[in-house]
This record gives C-alpha cells, structure tokens and sequence, in this order.
C-alpha cells in the first residue's frame, strides 16, 4: 500500500476527547466523522469578554442595517429623479451630458447600496461567530466534530482512549 496524500489529524480546540471508534486500516469517506471533542468551558473574564463582543458584534449590525436602508433609500429616489429628468430629455427641457450626471449617481447609489448589503452579512458573521463563542465559553455542552478531510484508510491512531487534548494535538 502507498499513502499519496497523507493527513495528520488534529484536534481543532481544547478538550476532553471521546473515545475514538475506528481502527487502523479502517476505510473513510470524506466528511466522515472521525472524532468528537467536548471543548472546555472558559472562565468569568474570558466569558465576560465573549459576552461584550457579541454585544459589540449586534450594535454593529443593527448600524450597518441602518446603513443599508438609508442606501436603499437613496438609490431608490435616485432612480426615480432619473425616470423624471429622461421624461425632460424626451422633450428637450434637459442636455444628455445633464442626463448623464443622473445616470451616473443613480450606478453609485446602486454600488452604495451593495456596500451596505455586504456589509450587514459581514456584521450577521461576525454576531454568528460572537454567539458561538459565548456558547462555547459559558459551559453548555458543545461538541466539536472532526471530519475526515478527504477518502482515505487510517495508517495510525497513537490513542484509542478517552482523554483530553490541546489543540493542535494529533488525534
């Protein structure tokens, strides 16, 4: 047998690691459970700290929702001032180069608008992420699964028993 992509496994957080069930030489599928680690809780600081971020995360995004709105706003009534000054060109009340202006702040507010948008996803992640950690960190169980990372065998387990790992330790 020759291993062409080899992996080392490694537990991806702190804890208390569950026995692990296969055995080498098993077969295993990509995306596979491997193993499953209940990670440590954290103590009152860390907690506290965690519980400040998502509060942080969540004013972040109820500013940039606020943010979008206004951009939807603004690009809307962009559009509408644009539909009203090509009804002027129509009949000669207005220049093109005029026409363009509008056109052309019409596009920015439009880009604007898709600013914010992608800006209230990255502040829903970043609450997300906020959410998670003060899961993790406030003692609830929270079970963390490693997957394998493509099909393959298992050449080596260096411990079959439960016990608890740093992260980063081969599994």
């Amino acid at each position: 047998t020759r291993a062409v992509d080899r992996y080392v496994i490694t537990a991806p957080v702190s804890g208390r690691l569950q026995r692990i069930a296969l055995r080498e030489g098993a077969r295993v599928r990509a995306g596979q459970v491997l193993a499953r680690i209940s990670a440590l809780p954290f103590d009152a600081p860390a907690y506290a700290e965690s519980a400040a971020r998502l509060r942080s995360a969540r004013a972040r995004q109820q500013a940039a929702v606020a943010t979008f709105e206004q951009a939807e706003a603004a690009h809307a009534q962009a559009v509408r001032e644009l539909g009203r000054r090509r009804k002027l060109l129509e009949v000669g009340a207005l220049s093109p180069e005029q026409i363009e202006h509008y056109e052309l702040t019409a596009k920015a507010q439009a880009e604007a608008s898709q600013f914010a948008r992608a800006a209230v996803l990255a502040a829903d992640a970043e609450v997300s992420a906020a959410q998670t950690s003060v899961s993790a960190r406030s003692g609830r169980a929270n079970l963390v699964s490693v997957t394998a990372p493509a099909d393959g065998s298992v050449l080596r387990i260096p411990e079959y028993s439960e016990r608890i790992v740093t992260a980063g330790q081969a599994l």
